[in-house]
């Protein structure tokens, strides 16, 4: 039973090893990429500000890592031309999409969004405006015109006397329930 128990922690102390090999790999990227970003942010004005440390400088206590080859795994996906049928081959490198987010990342700012959101309803506010005042004076109701304070048009009166008769008409044409026949 000892011995039982000896042999799988062997195996377990061995998985361990190997899967400490492949997060240093990881963590070596991530260092390199930081590297990366701060050498980007100096040609673009930005960097490190005074004193602090530079990315990859040897930290006391640190072993540096080991050196690899640059190169991560590489994929290469086989895919059809839906329109010519031809194979397409692409090379892939999935060491520089292992810390990339899973997710969308934002295009715009909140403020963009916000200012985007404003000009959009100032133009929705003009269109229902110049909507409203096309609509007053196409003809109406004789009712509505009443209501609306506009009785006195006269040529808005016509309009809606011609539309009262035509609704008239309409109705005599058709009964109520003629058309559950």
């Amino acid at each position: 039973l000892a011995l039982a128990d000896l042999r799988r922690m062997a195996a377990e102390a061995l998985d361990e090893t190997r899967s400490g090999a492949r997060e240093m790999e990881m963590l070596e990227m991530a260092v390199r990429m930081e590297e990366m970003r701060a050498v980007e942010g100096r040609h673009q004005g930005g960097g490190l500000p005074r004193g602090a440390p530079q990315a990859g400088a040897p930290t006391p206590g640190r072993v540096p890592p080991h050196q690899s080859n640059g190169k991560g795994m590489q994929v290469t996906r086989v895919t059809q031309d839906p329109i010519t049928g031809q194979l397409l081959m692409k090379r892939e490198e999935i060491k520089s999409q292992v810390f990339r987010p899973g997710w969308n990342q934002p295009t715009m700012t909140l403020a963009e969004y916000g200012d985007r959101e404003v000009t959009m309803a100032k133009e929705r506010e003009a269109r229902q405006k110049a909507a409203e005042e096309e609509k007053k004076g196409q003809p109406r109701r004789y009712e509505q015109l009443v209501r609306d304070g506009l009785e006195d048009d006269a040529k808005l009166v016509d309009a809606s006397a011609k539309l009262d008769r035509d609704w008239d008409d309409w109705k005599d044409e058709n009964p109520r329930g003629s058309g559950n026949k």
